[in-house]
């Protein structure tokens, strides 16, 4: 009777931790699988320029946006390799580009959609500011903050500490 206990036991753990392990490989490739189009390359958009990698990233935006022709994930990782490079224009139009799209698309309680927004003023209210263009810099600033204040409020003071 001991024995077949102990077989008894060790099969009960062996199925927990089969089980554990196929919720967790199932619940991996269901991230993948249900992805949007286009959020995996930008992504890889968003790895690569954080490498400093520019052109890698701009191919993975560009690619993100022939599957998804509006991802903003896209538009605002081309415009940050933009930024990056100091390629203002460039950067400006994908920015203003991603201004009107949102104020005309975003749902109102889109909290995604609002932060991004939100960066998107801000990050063009950076360029304004290089460009040494303040009051067109202050007023996308404070559109910025007006839209989401959480999104582009900087570290707390937790943060600094």
């Amino acid at each position: 009777m001991d024995r077949k206990e102990n077989i008894l036991k060790r099969f009960i753990v062996y199925m927990a931790i089969l089980t554990f392990v196929m919720f967790t490989i199932w619940a991996f490739v269901k991230s993948f699988k249900n992805r949007p189009p286009g959020d995996y390359e930008t992504e890889v958009c968003d790895n690569r320029l954080k490498d400093k990698l520019y052109e890698k990233a701009l191919n993975a935006a560009n690619t993100a946006l022939e599957k998804s022709p509006n991802h903003r994930g896209a538009i605002m990782c081309k415009a940050l390799i933009f930024i990056s490079e100091k390629k203002y224009s460039l950067a400006t139009e994908e920015l203003s580009y991603l201004i009107n799209f949102l104020e005309n698309n975003i749902e109102d309680d889109d909290k995604t959609g609002i932060g991004t927004l939100a960066a998107a003023y801000a990050n063009r209210g950076i360029i304004k500011d290089r460009n040494k263009n303040y009051k067109s810099a202050l007023k996308d600033y404070i559109k910025a903050l007006g839209i989401d204040h959480e999104a582009v409020a900087g570290p707390g003071l937790g943060t600094i500490i």
